[in-house]
């Protein structure tokens, strides 16, 4: 009676254990991707920036006050990213995104 007391106690305590390092090791996962999200979202945003100026650049028919405002146009959308980034990522991310900008 005793021996089926302790194996029932022993599996218990291990299908708790066993469930505990699931449950921390989706919650890593889960605060990775919640890190990474913003930081994709920033070098998208930053490529298609890029793409923009390059392609505002290459218009000839563009005076310079309608590249400013197409350069300008384009990062905008960056600029509420850089902070998310800022915010949610550790700091040797932070520094090179900054750079990127």
């Amino acid at each position: 009676m005793a021996s089926t007391v302790v194996g029932g106690a022993i599996a218990t305590a291990s299908a708790g254990l066993l469930d505990h390092r699931r449950w921390r090791r989706e919650r890593g996962d889960q605060h990775t991707d919640q890190r990474r999200t913003p930081c994709v979202s920033y070098l998208t945003a930053l490529v298609g920036a890029r793409h923009s100026c390059r392609v505002a650049v290459r218009d000839r028919d563009l005076d310079a006050q309608q590249r400013r405002h197409a350069v300008w146009g384009a990062f905008e959308a960056c600029t509420a990213l850089r902070y998310e980034v800022s915010i949610c990522a550790p700091r040797n991310v932070v520094k090179p995104a900054d750079d990127a900008f």
